[in-house]
């Protein structure tokens, strides 16, 4: 089964989108009119119409059972991955869930059991879905949260609806695996570790525009989209340090440090596993910097070479021009997507043999977003459909181009 291939989609009307952007409005594809034939091709999972403005210019559509996504039109618009438990937001806001469970070892095969994704009742329409102990959504009215009570039986281990509430005021729902977390209107951090077991909200006095929690630390783009961290550092293998706070071993949540060489360029941020955090580029590149005991810093060089840096490292390898317009991280891995929408990965992948340099992954072909954890890389496919790979599976990602990921069904 080649990826290529399952990104086709069916032709029928439905949501107008945006090209590139994901809104949610109308937008003239063409200034050709639609009785000259003269519309461009549609995208994948798109088609052309003519509108009833504009004197009949053409407009892509999403095709039915599609919804607009970050790229394109896709049937899941967001995922967020957990070593247990991995749920999908559909676009028509609900949220499905499923479960990659390990059953033994055979040999170096690790056995997996799948199950398919089943639909978490949360009340009203989520515009996210994170997990991160509990399975927590954002909705128009706030953040609301249903926990995990055991990690085999899903037919009855998912709790009550509740809501996060650590002040009274409206949150918009952080994504990270570590912790549940909300930012404020105004740009104040909140988060929990063990909510709803016990009340142990923290907070971070802004304003942050976003964050992303590792463990032990966190980073995040303040008002002025500089990089600032606080939290504590780590040992990590054969480096004494990580160097994730730029130097300090420890930085309070209300005096963060301020990690140099930026000139708050940059657009995005992400960080997981191992204490390292990656930066897009406001020039289209990708810079991290904290620990490389799995190849994080996607340098190819290891230690002692290069055991950790205090200081943001450029990606090599990306390819020509590089041209990266989303980033992510997770476990030990790093991903990008490029403005074709082809998916680089770097880090902790061990059937790489390219010296651990960027690869790309043409498996999966164009993609809206993809999200990793330590065991499994997902991604959501431009037209339709998730792809995911597993770690010690026969279809283990690596920067060989004839192993394949599996789809999930239903999504």
């Amino acid at each position: 089964m080649k990826m290529m291939g399952v990104v086709a989609a069916v032709v029928a009307t439905s949501t107008l989108t945006a090209l590139g952007c994901g809104a949610r409005t109308e937008i003239a594809a063409s200034a050709s009119s639609c009785d000259d034939q003269a519309c461009p091709a549609a995208p994948v999972g798109m088609h052309n119409t003519c509108s009833d403005v504009d004197g009949g210019a053409c407009l892509a559509v999403c095709d039915d059972g599609l919804s607009p996504c970050d790229g394109g039109c896709c049937s899941t618009v967001q995922l967020s991955l957990s070593s247990y438990l991995s749920c999908a937001l559909k676009g028509d806001g609900s949220v499905w869930c499923w479960k990659v469970i390990r059953e033994g070892q055979t040999g170096t095969h690790t056995n997996w059991v799948r199950t398919d994704p089943e639909l978490v009742d949360f009340g009203a329409s989520a515009t996210k879905v994170n997990v991160s102990g509990p399975i927590c959504v954002e909705r128009s009215d706030g953040i609301f949260c249903r926990p995990i009570t055991s990690e085999s039986n899903f037919d009855s281990d998912i709790g009550d609806l509740l809501a996060w509430k650590p002040r009274d005021v409206h949150y918009t729902l952080v994504l990270t695996e570590i912790v549940t977390a909300g930012l404020s209107d105004d740009g104040q951090l909140d988060w929990s570790v063990y909510w709803p077991e016990k009340d142990d909200f923290a907070h971070s006095q802004g304003p942050w525009s976003t964050a992303k929690f590792g463990v032990g630390y966190t980073c995040g783009l303040d008002a002025n989209r500089s990089v600032r961290c606080f939290g504590l550092d780590q040992s990590v293998g054969n480096s004494l340090y990580s160097g994730i706070l730029g130097g300090p071993l420890f930085a309070a949540p209300d005096d963060p440090v301020e990690i140099g060489g930026f000139s708050a360029m940059p657009i995005a941020l992400s960080g997981g596993g191992n204490p390292f955090a990656c930066v897009l580029t406001a020039l289209g590149g990708v810079q991290c910097w904290g620990s490389n005991e799995n190849f994080e810093l996607g340098t190819g060089k290891w230690l002692p070479e290069l055991p950790s840096s205090t200081k943001p490292v450029d990606v090599l390898s990306l390819g020509p021009g590089a041209h990266v317009i989303r980033i992510s991280s997770g476990g030990d891995k790093s991903c990008a997507i490029k403005d074709d929408r082809s998916v680089w990965c770097w880090g902790d992948f061990t059937l790489c043999p390219h010296d651990h340099d960027p690869f790309p992954v043409p498996q999966f072909g164009k993609v809206s977003s993809v999200q990793e954890d330590l065991e499994h890389v997902c991604a959501v496919l431009l037209g339709g459909g998730v792809a995911c790979f597993d770690w010690g599976e026969d279809n283990q990602m690596s920067c060989l181009p004839d192993i394949e990921p599996y789809l999930v069904p239903g999504l």
